[in-house]
């Protein structure tokens, strides 16, 4: 990961403590046992100043907003004060008691120091420090708003407490348990607090009048680190139990547990878009990975024997400080370069009908393309798009997002039709549109009707429900869920028909054409054909991949089943008999992540990581195309009109393929940061319509002034009317 040599620092005759850039990005501080500062070159690693001070090994330290001055924490309980140009040490604060810790508060020329004895401590630099009286044990942590109009402290009396930074009044206080507290955490905007105990217990208060807090429950030990994204959406919590979890703050939800079979999670941040996380494990391996869900997206060796804190220098670039060394590096691709390409919104879910491509994404973005190239968006969620669908016949659609609303839209229109309280994991559509299901993390599906039916709850999964399905007559309604069972239900009268017990949690499912015969896949990698009316298993097909979901797609006839894992062979299954047909195996590093049956059953088109759209002949897998696909990847593919296929790459663009001419037709359409987008042509890529603001995020990359910037384009053509 990142094109360029990381700047590795070591020269520190004792353990490092931590580590800090500077506000412009062009040094470093370091800190640590042997009492020293050290300052670094940010492009070349080398030590500008060592700054010794007392013989007390340095604890924490903090650099003011214009970074002049240094405050330190040291092992004495003391804190002292540096003038960084010159290297000297100022008069420190006198008077105060032994202190636990503290820094600046940011846009202010004003130190907070927390005391040991409860303590809290105000330093404008000039004069003695103010004491406020609150706590009645010591303070553990503290944290402070963007603006730093607000303080919040952390204490083992149990409580939490928050400050107005001009009066230095305590402005709430709040208690949410019985037990010493270690660590805090403030949003961006001030409104929103964390806090966690010894337990591994995690609070949240949302809002400035919400006195109860939401507890977060999940980790078995107490927590090393609280931290809110940049927009304050998520809470991103670091255990002594070794995991880390992402937390919705809007719902209390946990989107994402990261955990390891044999390593442990020693630290975990936010890059600055929010979008996504550096985690460095106990082995020194150091994770990118995305916040919210999804594989990840490069790894590197971290400084050794261990890593003690993350931080960035910018959007691009991320301090690392381990024990014995601290290293400075790019982080590349991923949305984590601070040029426009990397602003990308990130594609969330995907729908494919003959007709129209769905495409959302994780700011709540949605987009439907049709047939005749024809964006129409999908204008109103506020927060990531967990899940989508299209009804049969591409006139309605189906969104669920981490705003908690699910959202039923007219596709020729954009109009929203119909908007429900609560999201789920799963989404799906009856033919006609009229009636949607959603599958809650809770184990309850909704059935919900545009005509104002009063919604029904289907209950009997006990955990999250990852799949839902209508068959092609509507009336019925597959379900899976991570209780390792599926469920087939009347869509009418909310009954179960049936219990299908799986062998792990249920990650797919599919009805067959014509409704007898259902498709379910294990997150075991074992996939299972089951008889719809009578409820037997009618075969077992094993042997794939739990690197990923599998994914399900039955032939138009009935008679085969293509199975894609994530891995670089897809398998063509006899769904009649359950034999192994065929194993359709792309050279290594072209992964499938999904395929679709063409024309009349004939041939498979399938999409790969390595660019390429294959197809292959049924039923003995001979390939017969490979088309230079998608950049990046292909994500998602779907049947389209006649003998073509949708392809969605990485970047969220759709795309349509004659496989028999070899070559791309149609248009193209590319979703673009803000809101705006690009229509071309899909043969010669000439472009026939963008939006007001595409040209910004179209140029090339320049540096200037030592920084990449993206120089836009000239002018270009207008969407036509009706379109956008």
């Amino acid at each position: 990961m990142g094109g360029v040599a990381p700047v590795t620092l070591s020269g520190h005759s004792g353990a490092l403590a931590g580590g800090a850039v500077s506000p412009d990005g062009a040094w470093l501080v370091t800190w640590g046992e042997d009492a020293t500062l050290r300052l670094w070159d940010a492009t070349t690693g080398a030590c500008l100043r060592v700054l010794a001070g007392p013989a007390a090994p340095v604890e924490s330290a903090s650099l003011r907003a214009d970074g002049a001055r240094l405050l330190t924490c040291h092992a004495d309980g003391r804190a002292r004060l540096w003038r960084l140009a010159s290297g000297r040490q100022l008069p420190g604060p006198v008077g105060c008691g032994p202190l636990a810790g503290g820094g600046y508060v940011p846009g202010w020329q004003l130190a907070v120091l927390t005391g040991r004895d409860g303590t809290l401590w105000w330093w404008p630099e000039v004069g003695a420090p103010t004491p406020t009286p609150g706590h009645t044990r010591a303070v553990t942590g503290w944290a402070a708003s963007a603006d730093g109009t607000t303080v919040a402290t952390a204490s083992y009396d149990g409580t939490v407490r928050l400050w107005d930074t001009a009066t230095r009044a305590c402005l709430r206080m709040l208690a949410p348990g019985r037990g010493p507290l270690r660590r805090v955490a403030l949003s961006g905007d001030g409104r929103q607090v964390a806090a966690s105990d010894q337990a591994g217990r995690v609070w949240l208060w949302r809002g400035a009048g919400e006195a109860e807090a939401r507890q977060l429950a999940g980790h078995r030990d107490g927590a090393l680190s609280l931290e809110f994204s940049a927009d304050g959406a998520l809470l991103l919590s670091v255990s002594c139990d070794g995991t880390a979890r992402v937390w919705q703050t809007a719902t209390g939800a946990c989107l994402r547990i990261i955990e390891r079979d044999h390593d442990v999670v020693v630290r975990a941040a936010f890059c600055p878009t929010g979008r996504h996380l550096v985690v460095g494990w106990d082995d020194t391996t150091v994770e990118l990975l995305p916040a919210r869900k999804g594989p990840g997206l490069g790894q590197w060796a971290g400084p050794r024997p261990a890593l003690l804190s993350v931080g960035f220098a910018d959007a691009a670039r991320v301090f690392l400080v381990g024990e014995r060394e601290a290293c400075l590096r790019e982080v590349d691709g991923a949305g984590c370069l601070p040029l426009a390409a990397c602003a990308h919104p990130e594609l969330a879910a995907t729908a494919c009908t003959p007709t129209a491509v769905l495409t959302a994404f994780t700011d709540g973005a949605a987009w439907v393309w049709r047939v005749d190239g024809r964006p129409v968006a999908l204008t109103g969620h506020a927060d990531h798009v967990s899940a989508a669908c299209l009804s049969e016949d591409g006139r309605r659609a189906l969104t669920t997002s981490f705003d908690g609303t699910t959202r039923l839209w007219d596709v020729q229109s954009g109009v929203c039709l119909c908007a429900w309280d609560g999201w789920g994991a799963a989404v799906a559509l009856c033919p006609d549109g009229a009636t949607a299901a959603t599958g809650g993390v809770d184990g309850l599906v909704w059935l919900r009707h545009a005509a104002g039916r009063a919604s029904r709850v289907l209950a009997g999964h006990g955990r999250e429900v990852a799949v839902c399905a209508f068959d092609a007559s509507g009336q019925r309604l597959l379900t899976g869920s991570d209780d390792a069972t599926a469920r087939l239900w009347d869509a009418q009268s909310g009954d179960c028909l049936r219990v299908l017990p799986g062998t792990a949690a249920v990650t797919a499912g599919v009805w067959a054409p014509g409704g007898a015969v259902v498709a379910l896949g294990d997150a075991d990698g074992t996939v299972h054909l089951w008889d719809a009316e009578s409820g037997e298993r009618r075969a077992e097909l094993p042997g794939h991949s739990t690197y990923t979901q599998v994914r399900l797609s039955f032939s138009p006839d009935g008679r085969w089943l293509l199975v894609t894992d994530g891995t670089s062979v897809a398998r063509l299954w006899d769904a009649h008999t359950g034999r192994l047909a065929a194993e359709l195996a792309a050279p290594p590093g072209a992964e499938c992540y999904g395929g679709v049956f063409v024309g009349d059953s004939a041939a498979v088109a399938t999409g790969h990581a390595d660019g390429t759209v294959r197809s292959w002949r049924v039923p003995d897998g001979r390939v017969t195309g490979v088309i230079a696909g998608p950049p990046g990847g292909a994500v998602a593919v779907g049947r389209g009109p006649g003998a073509t296929v949708w392809t969605v790459g990485r970047d969220g663009a759709v795309r349509q393929w004659d496989l028999q001419a070899g070559q791309q037709v149609g248009f193209q359409g590319e979703p673009l940061p803000g809101g705006e987008i690009l229509v071309r042509a899909g043969a010669s890529q000439e472009v026939i319509g963008a939006s007001p603001g595409a040209g910004q995020w179209l140029g090339h990359v320049a540096v200037r002034s030592g920084r990449p910037v993206r120089e836009p384009v000239g002018p270009l053509p207008g969407l036509p009317d009706g379109w956008g």
